[in-house]
Formats: C-alpha cells, sequence, structure tokens
C-alpha cells in the first residue's frame, strides 16, 4: 500500500509543468488605514473684557476756591513819641475827650487815642524853632502841675491862641503849643512841644465828683479836650 501511494505522488509531480511557477498564494487585500487626523489647533485664550468706559460727567468737580483774606491798607507805622522816653518819668497827665476820640500828637508823633496817658521825662525833645524866653511864653496858659517828691517836678503851659500860625510857621493846621518848665534830677528842664489832636482843643472842666473820693484821684493832671465848634 505505501509503494501504491507512492507512485502516485510522484505521477502528480511529473505531469505540472516546470515553466508555470507555483500559484502566489492568495494574501486578503488590507484596508487602507484611515488617515490620521491632526489634532485640533487650541483656540488663543479669550482677552478679558475691558471695563467698560466710565461716562463723563457732565463738568469735572472743581476744588472750592479758598476766599483769600481782604486786603487792608494799613497806615505807615508811627514812631511813639517822645514823651514816653527818658530815664525819669513824673506823675503822668491824661489826655481825656469830654465827648470820646480824638488822636494825640505830640510833635508829629501819636501818642494814642484819648484817653491816653503821657508823662514829663528827660527825655523830652523840644522843638528848637519855639522859643521859651521871656517867661512865661505870651499868650500860654497853666493848664496843671506834676510833681514827684525824689524825682522833681513840673509845670504845663499851653498856648492855642489864634496868633500862633503867625508867630510859628512851621506849626501845621490845628496845632497848639505845651510848654514844660521844671527841675528833674537836679536839672532845669524847659522847652515847648507841638501838640495836635485833629478836630478838639482844650477847655477848662471841674467834673463833678467827690473831691475826697476814688474818682477824683482818677481826674488827677487830666488835659481835658473838646470838639471844635463852629461859632
Amino acid at each position: 500500500m505505501n509503494r501504491i501511494g507512492l507512485l502516485l505522488g510522484l505521477l502528480a509531480i511529473a505531469s505540472c509543468s516546470q515553466s508555470d511557477p507555483p500559484p502566489a498564494a492568495v494574501v486578503p487585500a488590507r484596508k487602507p488605514a484611515p488617515p490620521t487626523v491632526p489634532p485640533p489647533t487650541p483656540l488663543p485664550p479669550t482677552p478679558a473684557p475691558s471695563p467698560a468706559p466710565v461716562a463723563p460727567l457732565s463738568e469735572p468737580p472743581q476744588p472750592k476756591p479758598i476766599d483769600e483774606p481782604r486786603k487792608v491798607a494799613m497806615p505807615p507805622p508811627v514812631p511813639r513819641a517822645r514823651g514816653l522816653s527818658g530815664a525819669i518819668h513824673l506823675p503822668a497827665f491824661t489826655f481825656r475827650s469830654l465827648t470820646g476820640g480824638g488822636q494825640v500828637q505830640i510833635n508829629g508823633e501819636v501818642l494814642g487815642q484819648a484817653p491816653c496817658m503821657w508823662s514829663v521825662t528827660d527825655g523830652l525833645e523840644f522843638d528848637p524853632k519855639i522859643p521859651v524866653t521871656p517867661w512865661p511864653p505870651e499868650g500860654a496858659l497853666k493848664i496843671g502841675t506834676t510833681s514827684h517828691s525824689e524825682n522833681g517836678s513840673a509845670d504845663v503851659w499851653l498856648d492855642q491862641s489864634d496868633g500862633l500860625a503867625r508867630r510859628f510857621p512851621h506849626l501845621r493846621p490845628g496845632e497848639s503849643v505845651l510848654y514844660v518848665d521844671g527841675k528833674m534830677g537836679g536839672k532845669p528842664v524847659r522847652g515847648a512841644l507841638r501838640l495836635l489832636v485833629e478836630g478838639y482843643k482844650y477847655v477848662v472842666y471841674t467834673p463833678l465828683v467827690n473831691p475826697e473820693g476814688e474818682e477824683a484821684s482818677r481826674y488827677l493832671r487830666t488835659i481835658w479836650l473838646d470838639r471844635n465848634r463852629n461859632e
């Protein structure tokens, strides 16, 4: 049996043509690979929304103006009268007005507003253009005396007569002449001062007070002034 099988196999091989190639094995066709899809391009980041513009006000707020202080024209400073200088001061006189007010000037310098005080001192600067001889001066009236037991004493005279301007042309309108005569610190003192209380003049006046009370001592050495009146 084996021999028969072998013979059959050899016959089958011999019957095949040597020129024909053996049939190719049938390979099942491969399905094409699906195309590779690239990954999606990432979207750019979304910018943050800009803040909505603020509508401008109709008028921007303005700073509140600061009121500047009103500039008031001030008169130039006036030097104090020389009657307040000196090493020795006798008890003071007081210029008083019957109606209130009145600026007192001595030798063109402001002493103060009445009522104000003035002392005879050893530092007074008298007006050299007004002579003091003979004594007492013509037209002058004695209006007061001041004294101190250790420092001395002095009399005060006043000339406000109408002829002053003719005798002393350098006087300003309304100025009168205040004379001082006395002795202070053992030295004689005599001279003239220009007195101006614009709109006022000296008057003789005696207040009705108890001569032994406090009011009487208050009015000692008072030089009384009253407004000029059209006569």
